[in-house]
C-alpha cells in the first residue's frame, strides 16, 4: 500500500519544484514515498521471482528509478521528478530488455509491461519471431488471464506501411508494424493507496509473464 500522504506529497512537489523545499519536507519524502514504495517494490518482486526471469539476487534500489532529474542537456531545468517509477528486470533501470514497469503518480498511475522504446534491431526480430511462431504469439494474446487483466495488446506507435522484411505476410500487420510491444493499465488513486496494491500488480504482471517471456526470447 502507497500512503495517501506519499501522493499528497508528490503533488506538492509539483507545485514547488525546487531544492529549498525538497530539502525541508525531506523526512516526509523519505517517510510517505522512498520508504513505502521500495517496499512495494520488493514486495513485487518476491511474488514475481518464482514465475519469470526476475532476480533475488538483485538490489531493490536497482529497480528504482532516481527522483533527481538530469538537467544538463534539457531546457527544463526543474531538478526533482514528480512522479515514481521501477523497471523490473535483472538489469535494473539501465536495462533495454523486455520488462515490468510500475509508475506511481497523482491521478496518472499505471502499470505496464513488454518494450517500450526497442531499437530497430529488436523490432526486427520481434517481427521474425511473430512470423515463425504465430500460434504461439497469438495464443499468447488471447490467453483469458491476460486479456481479463489488460485486455488487448497497447495500441501505440505503428509504421505506416508493413516493414519490408515482413510485407509478405500481411495478415499479421497488427502485429508487425507495432513500434512498441506493451501492455498497459491505468491505476486509479484508490487503488494505489490500498491494501490490495501490490496484490493487484502481482496479478497483472503473472498474467503477462509469457507476453514479455516470448518479447525477451526474440531479442536475444
Amino acid at each position: 500500500m502507497f500512503p495517501k500522504e506519499g501522493l499528497t506529497f508528490l503533488s506538492r512537489l509539483k507545485e514547488n519544484n525546487n531544492k529549498l523545499w525538497f530539502q525541508d519536507n525531506k523526512k516526509d519524502y523519505e517517510t510517505f514515498v522512498k520508504e513505502p514504495f521500495k517496499q512495494i517494490v520488493s514486495e513485487i518482486v518476491q511474488n514475481l521471482v518464482p514465475h519469470s526471469h526476475l532476480s533475488c539476487h538483485v538490489k531493490i534500489s536497482e529497480y528504482i528509478f532516481r527522483i533527481y532529474r538530469d538537467v544538463r542537456f534539457t531546457k527544463n531545468k526543474q531538478p526533482f521528478k514528480t512522479f515514481l517509477g521501477a523497471y523490473l528486470d535483472h538489469e535494473g533501470t539501465q536495462s533495454d530488455k523486455a520488462g515490468y514497469y510500475i509508475h506511481i503518480e497523482p491521478n496518472n498511475s499505471f502499470i505496464a509491461c513488454g518494450l517500450y522504446e526497442p531499437k530497430a534491431e529488436q523490432l526486427k526480430k520481434i517481427r521474425q519471431e511473430i512470423v515463425y511462431e504465430q500460434e504461439q504469439w497469438k495464443n499468447i494474446l488471447s490467453n483469458s488471464d491476460l486479456t481479463q487483466q489488460w485486455g488487448a495488446i497497447y495500441e501505440g506507435l505503428r509504421y505506416k506501411k508493413i516493414p519490408k522484411d515482413v510485407v509478405q505476410y500481411p495478415e499479421l500487420a497488427q502485429y508487425t508494424t507495432l513500434k512498441q510491444f506493451l501492455l498497459w493499465k491505468t491505476i486509479p488513486d484508490e487503488m494505489v493507496t490500498s491494501k490490495k496494491y501490490v496484490q493487484h500488480c502481482t496479478e497483472h504482471f503473472l498474467s503477462a509473464v509469457p507476453f514479455v517471456n516470448f518479447l525477451r526470447t526474440a531479442t536475444l
